[in-house]
């Protein structure tokens, strides 16, 4: 199992964090975060093992903050457009929590933030971080 890797992103333009992680287990962000009840955080096994990556809304144990994290935790999977696709998924955690709707007049923040993630995920992948 490759070693666990995390790094923390701040989208700067709205009040979330953004963590990508690889490698590692379940039991690496169980000692990261907390689910947005304020219980440690679980994912299923079912989960991972009918996935390449998992994306969620949590908050860090170590300073309360809130944000969605991305876990490539089946990493030579991982292509571009499901960077992307885990970046549209990250855009909408973060536009629901913040209770913003997203306009498809009016998309370009929603558009920066897909932008955004999609590359700190592909950095993460790459390790060019």
């Amino acid at each position: 199992m490759a070693k666990f890797y995390i790094e923390k992103f701040n989208p700067v333009i709205l009040p979330r964090l953004v963590w990508v992680a690889k490698g590692g287990d379940k039991h690496d962000l169980e000692r990261l975060f907390n689910d947005m009840e304020g219980d440690s955080y679980q994912v299923s096994d079912s989960v991972i093992k009918s996935s390449y990556a998992i994306t969620d809304e949590v908050s860090e144990k170590k300073t309360g903050n809130y944000g969605v994290f991305v876990w490539l935790h089946r990493l030579e999977d991982v292509t571009e457009g499901m960077a992307a696709h885990e970046a549209d998924h990250v855009a909408n955690k973060i536009y629901n929590a913040i209770g913003a709707g997203v306009d498809c007049n009016n998309d370009e923040t929603h558009a920066y933030l897909v932008g955004f993630v999609t590359d700190c995920i592909w950095k993460v992948k790459k390790h060019k971080v």
